[in-house]
């Protein structure tokens, strides 16, 4: 038959004579004697061949731009606009403009920050790109806090202390840290922790603790906002209802 046949005891990797070169598998076949696969004899011999090579993982995609890492002057703030998309992906890059929150008033209950904005009408030029609005303070930012513990261990990239998401700049977060009172500002968590998570509709709610994703139902579905009782509450990354700290809506 052209086949070397091999004694029949255990571990298929002696199985194979001569023994397989790297990258090959030694693997059963059977082959029938006679007349027919009903009249004949079978027999198992085994054979090398090759073995399948998994489809390589594509490179984790770069980390989006953030305002983590950017300094700003004083009297500056860093925010993030977009940018003409040539190739993507094209994320938004930070940028370091005029605060002019200094001079506006809010509302109790609200907090100014600048933004893009996406439609100027005007002539000053680029400090028209941006604007100032006063927004509610504890209505979260999108996105996920890199685990506690993470961030523990890596001080240096922490921003400034804060008690929501709207007391940091740009797309920055805020996040506890282990071992740590309060939170600091830091980049939301990349990869996103829910983004391959398929929830069923049984727990359709993609939730994450200490930087574990889980699917979770009948929950508070997180960077959720709303108001309750005139007063503002906010979806927590794991889920819980967070009172905004007693801000009136």
């Amino acid at each position: 038959m052209g086949y070397d046949v091999a004694p029949m005891h255990e571990g298929s990797a002696n199985r194979c004579s001569p023994p397989c070169r790297y990258g090959q598998t030694c693997r059963p076949r059977r082959v029938t004697h006679g007349y027919g696969s009903y009249y004949g004899s079978h027999q198992t011999q085994y054979e090398c061949v090759n073995t399948p090579q998994p489809h390589p993982k594509p490179p984790p995609a770069a980390r989006p731009p953030s305002c983590a890492h950017v300094r700003c002057s004083l009297g500056e703030v860093c925010v993030l606009q977009t940018v003409i998309c040539i190739r993507p992906p094209c994320h938004p890059q930070p940028v370091c403009t005029r605060n002019t929150c200094a001079a506006v008033r809010c509302a109790p209950g609200t907090v100014c920050r600048v933004t893009e904005n996406l439609r100027p009408s005007c002539t000053d030029r680029p400090s028209c790109f941006f604007k100032a609005e006063c927004v509610l303070a504890g209505k979260p930012k999108p996105g996920f806090c890199p685990a506690p513990t993470y961030l523990a261990w890596a001080l240096t990239k922490l921003g400034p202390s804060c008690r929501l998401d709207s007391s940091c700049e740009g797309d920055l977060l805020c996040c506890p840290v282990a071992g740590q009172p309060g939170s600091r500002c830091v980049a939301p968590a990349y990869p996103d922790p829910c983004a391959d998570i398929h929830c069923p509709p049984q727990a359709p709610v993609c939730a994450v603790q200490n930087g574990r994703p889980g699917c979770r139902d009948l929950v508070c579905k997180p960077d959720t906002f709303f108001c309750l009782s005139g007063k503002q509450f906010y979806c927590s990354d794991d889920a819980r209802q967070v009172d905004a700290g007693n801000l009136p809506c």
